[in-house]
């Protein structure tokens, strides 16, 4: 590891762009935020031509930048490949323009490193952001948030489920050396591939902070196409898979088991929360008085979809009516169900 970390920066923060100056200013505004303003360096590798030059040299003054345009498209995942070629740090963390850092990101890693001098693989929480950009195409406005705790992870979760996003990630340069790094030929899952490839050979290091966010579309119809792309891409994913191999302990499978059990009872407490804000609000006087205003609500939904002739479902449940948490989750999938049904008409 550097000992001075202003010749050879600690971290290198690799980020891949494509064409989007405004969101890359935003992203870079996060990692200018940063509580720490010493041991990292900064990566930007433009898949294309280059046209986000001037956006970067305007964070120069705050940490230290590299800029590389590709000249043609080569994919993101050859941007960050090159990215890490071109990386001085002895770890390495990828961050796409359209994610955020929290100020505490690059601390929390440091903190880790610190910590866990001779490991080479951490996992820190975030927060999957589901919304959609406004006209602007800069200002991101959120419908709902879901966490992604990591916390007591292993080996054996890295490989049954996608855990932890790209930009949770902190590894070792010496691990894309003797591994390599995205998979050149995978559209989707190539980040996945590339935790279970390190996580094979490297037990990660797991931090229940949340240190970045992440975004996905709303939009029922991307969300359909992206379901579509991961289908085609799967089968390609599996097989490479198969060839990772892993040697596991009894105890490792106990702490995924463990794992899973947590993560179970961290939504239960979610939908407890919920739940009995239901009940609050179904106790107050405005919820009483607007009674009548929502059943003529509903019928104004029926006679809507009767004169249209779409096919659209009202829920007659009344959640502050239900007396466990499990009846209240069962009416939360369903009302998810029917959001995206009713969506899609």
């Amino acid at each position: 590891m550097s000992e001075n970390n202003t010749a050879q920066p600690l971290i290198s923060i690799l980020v891949r762009t494509h064409a989007r100056g405004r969101l890359l200013r935003c992203a870079l505004e996060t990692v200018r935020a940063q509580t720490v303003k010493e041991g990292y360096e900064v990566v930007v590798v433009e898949d294309g031509k280059a046209t986000s030059e001037d956006v970067v040299q305007e964070f120069a003054p705050y940490f230290p930048l590299h800029y590389e345009a590709t000249g043609t498209h080569v994919g993101r995942s050859a941007a960050g490949n090159r990215a890490a070629r071109l990386a001085k740090g002895d770890y390495l963390c990828f961050f796409d323009d359209d994610d955020a850092l929290l100020p505490q990101y690059i601390e929390t890693w440091q903190a880790l490193l610190r910590e866990h001098p001779q490991e080479r693989l951490f996992f820190a929480a975030s927060t999957e952001l589901c919304g959609h950009y406004e006209a602007d195409g800069v200002t991101w406005v959120t419908q709902s948030r879901k966490a992604y705790p990591v916390q007591g992870a292993t080996r054996v979760d890295v490989a049954c489920n996608n855990i932890v996003p790209i930009q949770a990630v902190l590894f070792a340069k010496s691990l894309f050396e003797e591994y390599g790094g995205l998979d050149e030929q995978m559209d989707v899952f190539e980040d996945w591939d590339l935790w279970m490839r390190y996580a094979s050979v490297q037990q990660p290091v797991t931090c229940g902070v949340v240190t970045s966010e992440f975004k996905t579309p709303e939009d029922p119809v991307v969300r359909a196409q992206r379901r579509q792309a991961f289908e085609a891409g799967k089968t390609h994913f599996f097989e490479k898979a198969q060839n990772y191999s892993l040697h596991t302990s009894m105890g490792e499978i106990a702490d995924h088991v463990w794992y899973v059990d947590a993560r179970q009872n961290y939504l239960r407490e979610h939908a407890q929360e919920f739940r009995d804000a239901a009940y609050a609000v179904a106790g107050s006087a405005s919820w009483r008085c607007t009674g009548p205003l929502r059943a003529f609500g509903r019928w104004l939904v029926r006679a809507g979809s009767f004169l249209s002739g779409a096919r659209v479902e009202v829920l007659e449940q009344d959640p502050a009516r239900m007396r466990s948490i499990d009846e209240y989750a069962a009416f939360a999938q369903t009302a998810r169900v029917t959001r995206r049904k009713n969506h899609a008409v």
